[in-house]
Order: structure tokens, then C-alpha cells, then sequence
């Protein structure tokens, strides 16, 4: 999940993109940070992650643009700086003298020499210390001078409306904000106690003077600072910031070159407002970003909602225009304004509520600078305004929360998979399709404009074939959702029906006559059956035909199957753990139900795939309960007629009952045995990645191989497709996920490979380079580890085209000698992480021995 630190975005010089800094935080606790690129219209062009380590510490982030057209970034102990690229240059964290420890900082800014200048907080035995800290260019500390101390008060209780006894950190305390100057030297805001003053140091850091500053704002609170054109200085911030709120108004003030006070300004009534970064204008003029934030005391806080500011005011502090950032409808902090060149202004910030209340937002902005963010918060927000604060465009740049459903081949080979996501602040998920060709290449990827309502799928740990999604004999989907214009219901919501073809497009929605499902199928003749609070049978056309009540009323239903006769199968708890399979009719009548439990058993997990096989019988798998400690699988057939055929017990233990559960998915081999896949996850700990696993049965429910570890992702559909092979869809593991991927396997199972690993020992050695020479001139193909060792087979291809020139041909093998010998480039197949993308008939697998 991405936390809502942003950063100024700078204009790249010769191209009109925009070079921004977000945040992002794992649920682990561990922080990353990701440059992001994105076009004149704010549509993100690239990224690169960042790995920063657990104790980062990155509360609130400060970022400067670099002349070389890169970032440098700040935040609480640590300083980095990234080429244009988005590359790490260099990383050093800040630390106080002995017995002192770093406890924020409060601003970054660029030095007339290439270093930086940052203002910290500083605990120590003596008290909070504010001190200056001037960087050189390769972020090695040139100076440290003390600006203020408070005797004896700890940093944490140091806060811009005054000293607070008795409150830990995390309050608005007030780190000094520092900005260079015209002439060289530095001004620092620094306030504590009640008071606020301006300080005023020379190139070395030396202080010139102090001026208290004498406002009429009654406990104001300094954000950020600029410098202005005559040797002034400009700061902006909130007029009433204590312990627990922000009761205030914007504030702005402007000094002359001597600290003297021109002008203070208090903008706004009503709501609470606050004013975070500040940009100096040629002329005197100010532009300003902030918030302002609606109290609703119905819910229970201080600022449920919230929408950025954007203001400019003239040389004598009046509004020259103000303009409101929506958040594209999710509510917004603007918390950074940098000016574009061309003209106007770009903003960021973050979508939704940030903070865990008022006194969270802790120090100064800053240009950049988000105060106290919990990990947590919102998602990065950009906005490009004009010169008249008139809002061109408004951006979501966290990445999309995106759950992949269901995939499926469709005639001529090519693959398509539908998911669900929410994009751009939306309250509401809506389905996305992604369609590949054989070999998983993008053919295209679509957003269907349609809101679906609550979709519990989202963040489920159990996701199984036919929740809440039908396919289609055409190749599209039916997708259930509730209704998200009906408002007042929770779990009995009337239903959304929409219907898509294959290629996303619409061909009708229903809002009204069927209850929210739980599972649907699509049946014989087009129909399809919908399970919730009752049995719905609905026409092609999403018209109800007939409904009855389910056959476990009162129960748990787990899995439904459309059956060839136009009928279907449903497995269900009854009481307790009373597991049974019940097969209705095509008019929903009820045919016969069987019991998949013996007297005394229970459960594992609340998962019972089903399956019709060749003779009409059925296949169930189930996880039984063994001991306190593990659970086994249990493969049950049962005739057409519901009577027991056999009953296998797998030697196959996936986790420990306490905290591990389990999704299955079950699909037909192409010799009418079964494929089986199960992800196993940690429900007591999401941090713990989720694995799947594979296993190979034979039509009488035997072992053939497994289980083998596919990888770590959560499985949410398994199809087989006309080659033989299988289509997977599946969402990586946090922290990666949740997201969409699509994977082609093949029966036979995955193995241990390299791309280039052509004996298949698990590492890449000059024996490879002699097996791409055999393929060449001696015709060995049973050396190819893919599809049986074929030569035709497109993954053994891939493999061997270490060129990806497309033929195979001696400079494929003269490659991989200078990548194990020279240190050349790693296969074109290597993410970089480790892991290659998947081959077409082979999962993907580590690139490295």
C-alpha cells in the first residue's frame, strides 16, 4: 500500500514531463519510495522502487529538484539523492552528536555550491535543540550549528502552539524550517512555547539576528518558508495549531529583509484551513497550497473531509484568486506547489484521509513535506493548475488496487483475464479486462466505466472459481456486485448484473428483482444461475425465471458448478460441519444430496471445489481436519446419482489449522485425471506472503506428482485450455499485491529452470552454452526442458533466443559465454528481482542458481 508522501514536481528541462517523488509503505512496516515520471497530463510514464530499510523513519518527506534535473529527498534521519533517472546516487543518514538523537527533520533545500542545507530537531541531554545541517553535494555533513533550544523539554513535547507536559511525539511539534537566501546565507523559522521567530544566519550558519515575530494569530504554527525577491521572507501556515487540533485559519506572513513584519494574513472563516507550502512570486505575489476540512461531528473526528487549496495572493497579502482541488472526488491535501515554466503550477498531495487525526500532521510542511504520515495514509495526488488556478487535470498516482478473478483462452489461442479495480480515488471498484496473445504479450488492457459496488472479493483471502463472476459461452463474463446507488443496506443489497462481451464492452446491466450472490454460473441455453440469500435463475438477459430457496438454508454455501444436463452442483454446510454435495435440476428442482463428511470429521477450510467429470460423476476436494496441528486433503468421487464412488486421502499437508487457511481450485487433465492448485495463507499475519502449490491426480483420484511449489502468489482461477495446458490468474503476495497476473502451465508440472539452463541442473554453465550449440548444428532437442523437449515448443524457443532477436543462432550461445564468463547482460527473461516473467508452457522460475 502506498503511503501519501509526495514530493515537488519538477519540470524536466526539453521534454514537458514531470519528475514527482512518492511514498510507499509495506505492511511489514518497511518503506520504499518511487520517482515517478509522467506526462504533460499527469499519465505516469515510469518508476523505479527504492528500497529503503525498516527504520527509515520516513514520517514526513521533504524533496528538492537537483540541477542536473534529479530529486533529493529528506525525512526524519536520512537523506538521499537520485539521478534524472530515478537511480540511487547515494543514501546518508543524519546523525546528532553523542547522547543526541535525530528526532525530525523539517526541511531540505538546495546551496548556491550543489550541497543542501537541512533543518533538524536534535534530543538531547540538555533538551530540543533546532540546528542547521549543511550537506555537500555527495551528502557528507560540511557544518552543524545550533538555531534554538529548548532547556530541559524533550523534542516530542515541543509544539508550535505552546510546551505540552506529559504527551509523547507525534503532535504538531515544530522542527525549524530553513531556506536559503538571495544573498547566500540562510533564514530559518523556528518556533516553540507560544512564539515564532525568524532567524536570520550567514553562508556558514552563523546567526545574524533573531526577530520574535508579533502576530495577532493566537498559537500560529509555521509550515514552510520562502524566500523572497528583496530579502524577506514569506511563511505560511496555520493561525491556531496546539496539542490536538488545527482550529485555525491559513496564515501567511511577509517581513521585510530585517525580520520586520509587512503584512499578516488569516484567509478563511469556516472550516478549519491550513496553508503547507508556499511558492514566491516575481513581483512579491505568493502562491499557496493547503487544505481546508468540514467538521462532521457524526462521525465521530475532527476532519472527515477534506479538499486541497490552492491560493495566490498579491504583494499585499490580499487573495488574488483561490482555487478548490476535489481530490477527484475522494478528498485531498495539497501539501507541495512548485511552478511549471511553460506556466502555472503543479500540486501534489494525498487522496483521502492521511492522518490518524489533527495532532498527527507533526512538523512543517515544507516544499514537500507532509508533517506526520502514518503508513497507512492516503494515496499520492497530482494536480497541474494554470496561472489563474483554473485545474487542468487532477491525477491519482498510486498504482491501481487491482484483484484479478478469472482467466480463460479463447479461440485462435489468445488469452483473457477480467479482474476488478479501484482507480483514481473512485468509491466504488470497476471491472478491468486484460487480453494477451498465446505468449502472454499485451494485446490490450481496458477499464469498463461501470461502478460495481461493494465486490468483497477485494482483499479477500479466499478467493474461489464462480464467486460472484460467470463466464460466458461467447467468451465475455456476468460480474454480481451490489447495487452502489442503493444506499441503507449492508449484506442483503439488491443486486448489479452487468454483462460483458469479449471485449469489455457492455451489453446490458440489471439493478433490480435478484439478490446480491454469493456464487453464479452460467448454465445451459445462456441462463444463469445466481446463489445468495436464494437460488435465482435468470435469463440471457439478466431476466429472473425462477427462484427457490437454497437447498443448506441457513448454511454456508462454498462452491457451485454448472452440470451438462442444464442443472448444477452445490457444495454447503449445513450445521456445524456438516459438508454435503447437492445436485438440482435445470428448474432448480432438487435431484438428490450426499454427505462428504464421516460422523466426528470436520472441515479444514471453507473450501469444496467441485467438478463434472466424462462419466457424469463428480469430483469434490475438500481439506479434512486431522490434528490440531495440520490438515489433509481429501479427494471424494460420487456417481451421477450422488452415490460414493471412492475416496482418496492425500498425503498432502498444507498448513496448520490455527492461522493457515486455504483457497482450491480444481480442473480437468487431459487424460481425465485432475489438476489440483491450492494457496495456502497466513490469516493471522497478511505480512506472511501467500503460497500456491500444484498437484497431479489420475482419473482415480492417485498421486501422480506433487505437491510442488508454483510461487508465492494467491491463485483465483485454473482453466484448462485447448493445447492441453492451463491458463492461471493469479495476484502476487503482499507486500507486492494485490494485482492481476496471467500464467500459461502445462500438466506435466512445473520443474526447476533458468532461462538458458538447458540441462536443467539449476544453474548456467558452459554446459548450456554446448546445449544451444547442439541445438544448432547436432539436433538434440530431448535436451530442451520445456513442452517434453520439443523444438517447436514456444517456451523451449524463448528460452534459447537469449538474443530476443527472434531466431536461434550462434550469437544466442556466444551470449550466454559472456554472461557467465564477462559479466554481460542477464537474460532478456530476468526481472531483475531474481524471478523471470513466465514462459509460455513453463511457470516462471528463479533466474539464478
Amino acid at each position: 500500500m502506498w503511503s501519501g508522501w509526495t514530493g515537488p514536481a519538477v519540470v524536466q528541462e526539453g521534454t514537458g514531463n514531470f519528475l514527482v517523488l512518492c511514498g510507499a509503505a509495506r505492511p511489514d512496516g518497511t518503506y520504499g519510495s518511487y520517482p515517478l515520471a509522467v506526462d504533460p497530463e499527469g499519465r505516469p510514464l515510469r518508476e523505479r522502487q527504492i528500497d529503503l530499510p525498516a527504520d527509515s523513519g520516513f514520517d514526513h518527506m521533504f524533496v528538492v529538484p537537483t540541477s542536473d534535473g534529479g530529486l533529493a529527498g529528506a525525512g526524519t534521519a536520512r537523506v538521499f539523492r537520485l539521478d534524472k533517472d530515478g537511480a540511487v546516487l547515494w543514501v546518508r543518514d543524519i546523525e546528532g552528536p553523542e547522547g543526541s538523537t535525530i528526532e525530525g527533520i523539517g526541511s531540505l533545500d538546495r546551496t548556491e555550491d550543489g550541497g543542501f542545507v537541512v533543518a533538524v530537531a536534535e534530543d538531547g541531554p540538555a533538551g530540543c535543540s533546532r540546528v542547521l545541517l549543511k550537506l555537500d553535494g555527495a551528502g557528507d555533513i560540511a557544518w552543524r550549528e545550533p538555531i534554538a533550544i529548548s532547556p530541559g523539554v524533550p523534542c516530542g513535547h515541543v509544539f508550535c502552539g505552546g510546551v505540552v507536559s506529559g504527551w509523547g511525539p507525534g503532535g504538531y511539534w515544530g522542527p525549524p524550517v530553513a531556506r536559503t537566501s538571495r544573498d547566500g546565507g540562510f533564514l530559518v523559522a523556528e518556533s516553540s512555547g507560544g512564539s515564532l521567530a525568524l532567524v536570520r544566519t550567514d553562508a556558514g550558519g552563523q546567526i545574524v539576528w533573531r526577530k520574535p515575530l508579533a502576530l495577532e494569530a493566537q498559537a500560529p504554527c509555521v509550515f514552510d518558508l520562502a524566500a523572497a525577491e528583496d530579502g524577506g521572507a514569506l511563511l505560511v501556515g496555520s493561525s491556531v495549531a496546539s496539542q490536538f487540533s488545527l482550529g485555525g485559519d491559513v496564515l501567511a506572513v511577509r517581513t521585510d529583509a530585517a525580520g520586520e513584519v509587512l503584512w499578516q494574513r488569516t484567509i478563511g472563516d469556516w472550516p478549519p484551513e491550513a496553508a503547507t507550502a508556499a511558492v514566491p512570486e516575481t513581483g512579491g505575489g505568493l502562491v499557496l497550497a493547503g487544505f481546508t476540512c468540514a467538521h462532521d461531528p457524526g462521525w465521530g473526528g475532527p476532519n472527515e473531509w477534506c479538499t486541497g487549496l490552492l491560493t495566490r495572493l498579491d504583494p499585499e497579502g490580499q487573495v488574488a484568486w483561490e482555487a478548490t482541488l476535489t481530490g477527484v472526488g475522494y478528498g485531498a491535501y495539497a501539501f507541495s506547489v512548485a511552478p511549471v515554466p511553460s506556466e502555472g503550477y503543479l500540486v501534489s498531495g494525498t487522496l483521502g484521509d492521511p492522518f490518524e487525526g489533527w495532532f498527527s500532521l507533526g512538523g512543517p510542511g515544507g516544499r514537500g513535506g507532509l508533517g506526520r504520515v502514518p503508513w497507512y495514509g492516503g494515496e499520492p495526488y497530482l494536480v497541474r493548475a494554470d496561472s489563474n488556478g483554473r485545474v487542468l487535470w487532477e491525477r491519482d498516482l498510486s498504482p491501481p488496487e487491482l484483484v484479478g478473478l478469472a482467466a480463460r483462452e479463447l479461440e485462435g489461442g489468445d488469452l483473457l483475464a477480467v479482474g476488478v479495480r479501484r482507480r483514481f480515488g473512485a468509491l466504488w471498484p470497476r471491472p478491468y479486462l486484460v487480453r494477451t496473445d498465446p505468449a502472454g504479450g499485451l494485446v490490450w488492457e481496458r477499464d469498463v466505466p461501470v461502478d460495481l459496488g461493494n465486490w468483497y472479493t477485494i482483499g479477500s483471502e479466499w478467493p474461489t472459481e464462480g464467486q460472484r463472476i460467470a463466464e460466458t459461452a461467447d467468451g465475455g463474463w456476468v460480474l454480481a456486485a451490489t447495487d452502489p446507488g442503493f444506499e441503507g443496506c449492508w449484506l442483503d443489497c439488491p443486486a448489479l448484473l452487468l454483462r460483458l462481451d469479449a471485449s469489455g464492452e457492455v451489453l446490458w446491466e440489471r439493478k433490480d428483482g435478484v439478490t446480491y450472490p454469493y456464487r453464479m454460473e452460467e448454465l445451459a441455453g445462456g441462463r444463469f444461475l445466481l446463489a445468495g440469500e436464494l437460488l435465482v435463475l435468470v435469463d440471457p438477459r439478466g431476466q429472473v425465471l425462477g427462484e427457490r430457496p437454497l437447498p443448506n438454508p441457513g448454511g454456508i454455501l462454498l462452491a457451485l458448478r454448472a452440470t451438462r444436463d442444464g442443472g448444477a452442483i452445490l457444495t454447503g454446510i449445513l450445521i456445524g460441519s456438516d459438508l454435503r454435495a447437492f445436485r438440482i435440476g435445470p428448474g432448480l428442482e432438487p435431484l438428490w444430496e450426499a454427505p462428504l463428511l464421516e460422523a466426528g470429521e470436520s472441515m479444514g477450510f471453507l473450501v469444496a471445489p467441485v467438478l463434472e467429470v466424462g462419466d457424469g460423476g463428480l469430483v469434490v476436494v475438500i481439506a479434512v481436519q486431522r490434528t490440531a496441528e495440520a490438515a489433509r486433503v481429501r479427494v471424494i468421487k460420487l456417481s451421477a446419482g450422488g452415490a460414493l464412488a471412492w475416496k482418496r486421502e492425500l498425503e498432502i499437508e498444507i498448513g496448520k489449522a490455527q492461522c493457515d487457511g486455504a483457497s482450491m481450485l480444481l480442473a480437468p487433465a487431459p487424460d481425465g485425471g485432475f489438476i489440483l492448485a491450492y494457496t495456502t495463507t497466513n490469516i493471522c499475519d497478511d505480512r506472511i506472503p501467500a503460497t500456491t502449490w500444484l498437484a497431479r491426480l489420475e482419473p482415480d483420484g492417485l498421486l501422480i506428482w506433487g505437491p510442488r511449489r508454483a510461487d508465492d502468489a494467491v491463485w483465483s482461477s485454473l482453466k484448462a485450455t485447448r493445447d492441453g495446458g492451463y491458463v492461471v490468474a493469479r495476484s502476487p503476495s503482499p507486500p507486492a499485491g494485490p494485482g492481476l497476473h496471467l500464467a500459461k502451465l502445462w500438466p506435466e508440472g512445473p520443474s526447476p529452470r533458468v532461462p538458458g539452463d538447458c540441462n536443467e541442473d539449476g544453474r548456467l554453465d558452459i554446459a548450456d552454452a554446448v546445449c544451444v550449440l547442439g541445438y544448432l548444428f547436432l539436433g538434440e532437442p530431448g535436451a530442451l526442458p520445456c513442452g517434453g523437449g520439443s523444438r517447436e515448443h514456444p517456451a523451449n524457443l524463448d528460452l534459447l533466443d537469449w538474443q530476443r532477436d527472434g531466431q536461434i543462432d550462434l550469437s544466442d550461445g556466444v551470449a550466454i559465454l559472456q554472461h557467465i564468463f564477462l559479466g554481460g547482460p542477464p537474460h532478456p527473461l530476468d526481472r531483475g528481482d531474481g524471478t523471470c516473467v513466465p514462459l509460455f508452457g513453463c511457470l516462471a522460475r528463479p533466474c539464478h542458481s
